[in-house]
């Protein structure tokens, strides 16, 4: 077990979510994935296509995210904005001589392919959820 910071932006999130799921709900319920899409569908995080309820399909729905996608976000992120490497890494768990951090979370670049910059996580970091 190891004790890491939460971001202001995470608080924020966290606090979206037991608005929208309840005060008692943990963060990781068994029925994480429908709260998450019903999470998602108020915040307004469906990608493009994707239908929102009682909308139908306009074109077939995007894969579904990648395994732990929101960690690999967060460390990228986190990277982009502080180039502590070994602050980020006692944060993930990673071992001093392990490259994970190097190999997956620097010099990323989007989709698009624009590289994950400071000013992009920024943006990142500055998100809030839109209020209920």
């Amino acid at each position: 077990m190891r004790n890491v910071g939460v971001p202001p932006a995470a608080l924020r999130w966290i606090a979206f979510w037991r608005k929208v799921c309840g005060e008692d709900a943990p963060i990781i319920p068994n029925n994480f994935r429908k709260l998450w899409e019903r999470l998602r569908e108020r915040a307004e995080l469906k990608p493009p296509g994707w239908p929102f309820k009682g909308e139908k399909k306009r074109q077939p729905a995007p894969p579904p995210w990648p395994s732990d996608v929101l960690r690999h976000t967060c460390a990228t992120m986190h990277f982009a904005t502080h180039q502590n490497a070994a602050l980020l890494k006692a944060q993930l768990g990673h071992v001093e001589k392990e490259d994970t951090l190097f190999s997956n979370y620097r010099a990323v670049r989007l989709l698009d392919g624009r590289p994950v910059s400071k000013a992009l996580a920024a943006k990142f970091w500055a998100s809030k959820p839109p209020s209920l």
